[in-house]
Order: C-alpha cells, then sequence, then structure tokens
C-alpha cells in the first residue's frame, strides 16, 4: 500500500509522517511508552490511583503493594492507557516501589491526592440513573455542589465517574468529611456492595449495624462475578477520629486525609 501511494507521486517524507503516526497511535506502543515513562517517580505520580481489593482475591493481590483495613486493601495502582473508557492499569508491584526508592505509605498518600483527578467521585441518584441513559453522577465534592447529597433517598451512593472500582472513592480525602457535613451527621456506616460502589447511610440511634449488613445482603447483585466482591462486612467512618474501620470496631483502621 506504501509503494503504490510511493508511486502515484507521494514523497518519503510524507510517507514516513504517515508510518511514524500510525505507530505512535498503536496501543502496543503507547502502553510500551506509558512502562517506560512510569519508571520516574515523578512521572508516574501523575498517573497514580487507588483500587479497593478484597483481601481474599489472591489473583488480584498478586505480587503487588496494599494497606490492609478490615478485609479491603487498599492498592496503589499505574494508569498506563486508555481507549473507549476503558483502562488498562498495573498495580504497583514491591519491584516497582524498590526502584521508586519510596515507601508504601508514600505512594498511597500520592495516589489517593491524585485519584479524583483521573476517577472524580461522584454521587448517583437512582431515580436519575434508571431514567437518563448518559446520566454519570453528580460532582458533590464541587464548592456549593455537596446539597446533590440531600435528593434521592436516604442511603447514598457513591461511585466514580466512569463507574469502575469506585469503591475506593470513599477513601478520598475529605470525601467522607464533606457527606457528614452535608448530612449533618457524626459519622457514617459504609456499606461495600461491590468494588465498583459504596453505599452510605448516616449513623443514628434507630439504624443498627444489623439493618445495613441487611441492606448490603440484599443490594449484592448475585450476579456480579467474584472477581467484583468486595466485602460482607459493615465498615464505618468515624467523623471524631476521621477514620474508617469496621463497623464492629476490630481491626486496622484507615486514616483519612
Amino acid at each position: 500500500m506504501l509503494y503504490a501511494r510511493y508511486q502515484i507521486g507521494e514523497s518519503v517524507a510524507s510517507i514516513a509522517t504517515f508510518v511514524i503516526r500510525t505507530i505512535r497511535e498503536d496501543d502496543r506502543f503507547c502502553l510500551a511508552q506509558a512502562v517506560v515513562e512510569c519508571k520516574s517517580y515523578q512521572q508516574a505520580k501523575k498517573y497514580l490511583f487507588i483500587t479497593a481489593e478484597s483481601i481474599y482475591n489472591k489473583e488480584a493481590l498478586t505480587q503487588c503493594v496494599y494497606q490492609t483495613v478490615g478485609d479491603i486493601a487498599i492498592c496503589p495502582n499505574l494508569k498506563l492507557l486508555e481507549r473507549n473508557k476503558k483502562t488498562i492499569g498495573l498495580k504497583v508491584a514491591p519491584e516497582i516501589l524498590k526502584s521508586w526508592g519510596k515507601s508504601l505509605e508514600e505512594v498511597i498518600k500520592d495516589a489517593l491526592e491524585n485519584s479524583p483527578r483521573l476517577y472524580p467521585a461522584r454521587y448517583y441518584n437512582f431515580l436519575k440513573a434508571l431514567f437518563m441513559d448518559k446520566y454519570r453522577g453528580e460532582d458533590f465534592m464541587e464548592k456549593g455542589n455537596s446539597s446533590v447529597l440531600l435528593d434521592g433517598d436516604m442511603d447514598k451512593c457513591i461511585s466514580t465517574a466512569i463507574l469502575q472500582h469506585g469503591a475506593a472513592a470513599i477513601f478520598y480525602p475529605g470525601v467522607c468529611r464533606k457527606i457528614c457535613e452535608t448530612l449533618e451527621a457524626e459519622s457514617l456506616y459504609l456499606a461495600f456492595t461491590s468494588v465498583h460502589e459504596v453505599m452510605v447511610s448516616a449513623v443514628s440511634a434507630d439504624l443498627p449495624v444489623t439493618e445495613i449488613r441487611r441492606r448490603l445482603q440484599n443490594g449484592s447483585n448475585p450476579l456480579k462475578t467474584p472477581e467484583e466482591k468486595l466485602t460482607e462486612e459493615v465498615y464505618c467512618y468515624d467523623g471524631k477520629s476521621n477514620c474508617i474501620r469496621l463497623a464492629s470496631g476490630e481491626g486496622k483502621v484507615f486514616q483519612c486525609e
């Protein structure tokens, strides 16, 4: 094809430009380029984001670093490529962490700060999601927008703008505190129905953990794959201590920013 273009008079320089552009647009080239770029931590920082995985999902956690809270693993990831709203990511392995010369705590902190830029947290109103085809949630973190959380049901569905790995959004800096302030609550119940979303309710005297657990069991879609399951435990955001922990109070806590 290229020779035919040359035969009808197209210059070698023009053909070379076409070839180079085609190679650069190829996903494999872009992917390899992204991997090379991420060797430098200063370059890699802008691609960092977090995901939440079940500690029992051994396949997802194979050869990667993570921090735990209860039975949830908080994993730093690198966004390498995005095509047609599909992301190709890479979990940070111990070897990568070592090559950067950074601690796990520092990398997770940077990933948490960068995640809202890559995958912003969103509130999803069930009625709007049901009747609006292109509905992609509402930005409650933007200044002056938090009142959107007062619409809809008492249980608030939090995810990301792409509805992928949305459970991690509740760990973003300031998210739980903003929800508490808007709902005028001191603490929150967190029911993770999958790795993609979390149901949030204000803690109150007439809402026991058993009721949240019942809602969690009813809200978990049995058609979801085992990889999408996060936890059967109910979690709590403690507004006084600004941390996320198991509602039972057991195990490690996640200190929010």
